[in-house]
């Protein structure tokens, strides 16, 4: 997609290593998934070099696949939703990096990735 393009270029220009979207407009301009998590983790990891994956909860993985994001990790009621983002973040190397975040993102959800992956 162009935007993911065009927000992996600006990431990498302001050596940026990721990018994680949780608001529905933010995600829906950057892939047009417009879809609100609310209290629940739904986070749209966008890495400089383009790669994307979708945290979200199991009954949004069909929705978002149908937007084109291929990488899904979706998560059940029940388990550690947080542990999917842990997950990630270890495939990524993402313990050091520098990530950009939605500015629109709650303030609980934010707490809980820093605390999934502390630096």
């Amino acid at each position: 997609m162009e935007r993911i393009a065009r927000i992996a270029e600006a990431l990498r220009s302001d050596n940026v290593d990721c990018a994680l979207l949780s608001s529905a407009s933010m995600m829906g301009y950057a892939h047009g998934f417009f879809e609100d998590g609310h209290e629940r983790l739904l986070v749209l990891a966008i890495r400089a070099d383009g790669e994307v994956a979708l945290i979200a909860p199991a009954l949004s993985a069909n929705q978002a696949r149908r937007h084109g994001i291929q990488d899904v990790r979706p998560w059940s009621d029940g388990e550690d939703s947080y542990a999917v983002f842990r997950s990630l973040s270890e495939e990524w190397d993402l313990r050091t990096a520098v990530i950009a975040v939605d500015p629109q993102m709650r303030s609980d959800i934010l707490l809980q990735l820093q605390n999934a992956v502390p630096s």
